[in-house]
């Protein structure tokens, strides 16, 4: 499932975790809110714990914590239930940001109108862009990223080409008037 909150898409990994540092920058990316600060909390340990233990095992996701050190996915990936522990930590009002854009996705209902998912692929070409020009490695990992980007966009604007020609002969009835 995509998950975006505040223009930014939410990564997930193979076991569909989600990216902690992909929500501390939709939260703002405050320094005192760094995913590190929060998994050294005693509470997040014991929740850790407790999503690992066999009465709240969440057979979906198999282990609730992941931490991913180099390549294109590095970062710490999280199931759901600590999804919303994160951002309750931060501030309700980011909570409630996160549990209704999970909700919207759940539910089915598009989260992202077609214009905003190209305005997020294009904030995401934009930072790999900036990422590539740091270092080989992500200049790399920017080569990979490409053309998974180009095909999105294409699917995306093909997508909003219908409303395009609707616009168009709106636009044309009302100039024959």
């Amino acid at each position: 499932m995509n998950l975006a909150i505040a223009n930014t898409s939410i990564r997930q990994d193979a076991e569909g975790r989600y990216s902690l540092n992909d929500l501390h920058r939709a939260a703002g990316g405050e320094r005192r809110h760094q995913p590190r600060y929060w998994l050294a909390n005693q509470q997040t340990k014991e929740l850790v714990h407790e999503l690992n233990s066999g009465d709240s095992r969440n057979i979906d996701s198999g282990n609730p914590l992941s931490v991913q050190r180099g390549g294109r996915a590095q970062g710490t990936y999280v199931c759901k239930e600590l999804v919303y522990a994160y951002a309750m930590w931060i501030s309700p009002a980011f909570c409630v940001k996160v549990i209704r854009a999970y909700d919207a996705g759940q539910s089915g209902r598009q989260f992202l109108s077609p214009w905003e998912e190209i305005q997020a692929l294009n904030l995401r070409d934009t930072e790999t862009s900036i990422r590539a020009s740091v270092g080989a490695v992500w200049m790399n990992d920017r080569k990979r990223e490409l053309p998974v980007l180009r095909r999105e966009r294409a699917r995306l604007e093909v997508e909003i080409q219908p409303s395009l020609f609707a616009l168009q002969r709106v636009m044309q009835g009302e100039a024959r008037r």
